[in-house]
């Protein structure tokens, strides 16, 4: 045959699937790369906003994590609302407040949506943010509140950032610093990785910022990466406070914005201006690369956040799950004679119809039990007379809570494929050697349940259940897993060099 010689450059991946729309019957699209539809509310001059945001749909979100979990981050909520507010017909945010982060899921997407009401006597405007799971319905699973406040149409003047550097100020050293962040729990990829360069007067800082090369900046009034970078000064404003060391070893993230404008949109580079403005509070002015003004905060405010306090921003948890041999209450049944064979030559010898077949593999070699009942599974399926007849295999020490038996669980493991390639035509009972459990094999051979384990008398059918909670080290105050010396641990590729690693972790540190 002919070969064909592949191209010698990489691969350029990229992925055309048609993404939802956010429009439904009575709304409007929205030109904003993080908002999709936009409603207006009958009987007040109230409008809703809703978007809907992924790490697929948004990957460049990915680059924003805090304590390991990926978070929109509140620049972003802030060019939603400003977006919101242009849209309604009010020129600025008055003040907003962040009550809990969004936060990005690894798989699956987030509903946003944002509320702005009808205005006061003064123009006032009610802003509120809002965000549930995607696909959520009913009341079972409630929207989440993360921002309330204030937009308003009072004009804004800028502060003039055209003289750059301010003269007098003193270049700080800008190199390692996202090393530094990221200690802190502060997570920023190349997106939000934007300050290049870093001065400071008495106590204001300046600060240069630009995005990544080829990021997109159209669809945002300010892009919220650039917004964040501008912000990520804020850490050499914080440098000397000799502050608490319990807060100065956790992140700051903004949770309060007072007086924001947005003057020019599409920048990728930046001036900022950082100045304080009361205890944990501060002035920001950015402008673009030439100095003309691009926004404006009158007033943000940042305090120190936790784990915990992430955790009941996240959601309930997904728990991991694990195999639980759980207790089955059958309804009785007549006593049946099983089958004996082991053999396919004597599949024969078996009653007509479903069967019943004592398969012991004690002493045997796995691959050797495997071999003989592969044989028996092909001869049953292959008897035209057994087409809709169900096969049950009776081992002993295969599965359960207590496996004793390699080459019988070896068995159990092959018949586990089957029952998937062929529903309905196997059946697995695993019995011990109690006098009690025989009395309810009858109930046992008679259920419908594919695969049972019978113990003292009890019948155990295999359950998913929460996998059993970290353990937390009191000396290390670290969460274990919830293993130990006693317990097994697989490792896929194990002769790698990082299996290696983990092989040798596990030993040193969990015994």
């Amino acid at each position: 045959g002919t070969h064909t010689n592949l191209p010698t450059y990489p691969f350029q991946h990229q992925t055309y699937w048609l993404l939802p729309t956010e429009t439904s019957p009575g709304s409007a699209t929205v030109e904003h790369a993080l908002l999709g539809a936009k409603v207006e509310l009958a009987g007040d001059q109230g409008v809703v906003f809703s978007g809907r945001l992924s790490l697929r749909t948004h990957p460049w979100l990915a680059d924003h994590t805090v304590l390991g979990t990926a978070l929109l981050p509140g620049s972003a909520l802030v060019d939603v609302v400003l977006h919101a507010a242009e849209l309604a017909g009010a020129g600025q945010i008055e003040e907003l407040t962040l009550a809990a982060p969004v936060v990005l899921p690894e798989s699956g997407a987030v509903e946003l949506q944002v509320h702005v009401g009808a205005p006061d006597g003064d123009g006032l405007r009610p802003v509120g943010v809002h965000s549930r799971p995607a696909g959520a319905r009913g009341a079972e699973v409630s929207w989440t509140r993360h921002a309330d406040g204030v937009l308003a149409e009072a004009p804004v003047v800028p502060v003039d950032l055209s003289a750059w550097p301010p003269a007098g100020a003193e270049p700080v050293d800008v190199d390692g610093f996202y090393e530094r962040l990221a200690d802190l729990g502060l997570g920023y990829g190349p997106v939000f990785q934007g300050l290049t360069a870093a001065w400071r007067t008495g106590d204001a800082v300046y600060a240069e910022v630009e995005l990544e090369k080829g990021t997109e900046v159209s669809g945002f009034g300010i892009h919220p990466a650039l917004l964040d970078s501008a912000l990520h000064a804020l850490g050499f404003t914080m440098a000397d406070d000799g502050g608490d060391s319990n807060d100065s070893a956790r992140p700051l993230l903004p949770f309060a914005w007072a007086g924001v404008s947005v003057f020019a949109v599409g920048a990728s580079a930046a001036r900022v201006r950082l100045a304080p403005s009361g205890p944990d509070a501060f002035e920001v002015a950015i402008a673009d690369a030439s100095g003309a003004p691009l926004a404006q905060v009158g007033r943000l405010s940042v305090r120190p956040v936790s784990p915990e306090q992430l955790a009941p921003a996240a959601g309930p948890r997904v728990p991991l799950y694990e195999i639980d041999w759980t207790p089955v209450v059958l309804p009785e049944a007549a006593a049946a004679e099983p089958g004996y064979a082991t053999d396919p030559t004597r599949l024969t010898a078996l009653p007509a119809g479903d069967a019943v077949v004592d398969f012991p593999a004690e002493g045997a070699e796995p691959f050797a039990a495997a071999e003989r009942a592969l044989a028996f599974v092909q001869a049953w399926l292959a008897d035209p007379e057994r087409a809709d007849a169900t096969l049950t295999l009776v081992t002993h020490g295969a599965a359960g809570p207590d496996v004793s038996d390699p080459a019988a669980a070896t068995v159990w493991g092959l018949v586990r494929s089957a029952q998937i390639e062929a529903p309905d035509r196997f059946a697995l009972l695993d019995v011990d050697d109690d006098p009690a459990s025989a009395a309810v094999l009858p109930a046992a051979l008679a259920s419908e349940e594919p695969q049972l384990a019978v113990r003292a008398g009890r019948v155990l059918a295999p359950r998913l259940a929460p996998r059993k909670p970290a353990v937390r080290d009191s000396e290390s105050e670290v969460e274990r897993p919830g293993f130990g010396p006693d317990d097994y641990v697989l490792i896929t590729g194990a002769t790698g060099e990082l299996g290696k690693l983990i092989a040798h972790h596990l030993v040193t540190t969990h015994g």
